[in-house]
């Protein structure tokens, strides 16, 4: 199974939109939103399109155990392991965490390297 499809070029609709704008002094913020994300019933995260870990595919009993550690690690110390190295390649980046309720949707954490700042979008299919 792969993750669901969300157009990036489609307009956003009524459920979806820009949840707010961050810079680097609010980091700690983010963070916690974040964390609380992936604690929350997040099926998978993906950094520029990489998938960091995904319940939406087929994996071995070593794979599903690595994953789950990445998980855990993401989920106890989000700045450590997530937004750290990130931020010092010194390089925008783009986080998609996927959920899913009633329906699929994510949150897009977008950071442009020349304004120094965070974008926050919720994204539903």
């Amino acid at each position: 199974m792969s993750l669901p499809s969300i157009n990036r070029d489609e307009p956003l609709s009524d459920d979806d939109g820009i949840l707010g704008y961050y810079d680097q002094d609010d980091l700690k913020a983010l963070e916690s939103a974040v964390t609380e994300l992936i604690q929350a019933d997040c099926h998978a995260v993906t950094i520029d399109d990489e998938i960091v870990f995904s319940t939406y595919q087929e994996l071995t009993h070593r794979e599903r155990i690595l994953e789950y550690v990445i998980r855990e690690q993401l989920m106890n110390d989000t700045h450590r392991h997530l937004f750290a190295p990130l931020l010092r390649t010194d390089q925008s980046f783009t986080i998609e965490i996927y959920l899913f309720q009633n329906h699929p949707w994510k949150i897009v954490v977008s950071f442009n390297i020349h304004t120094r700042s965070f974008t926050v979008i919720k994204k539903v299919e």
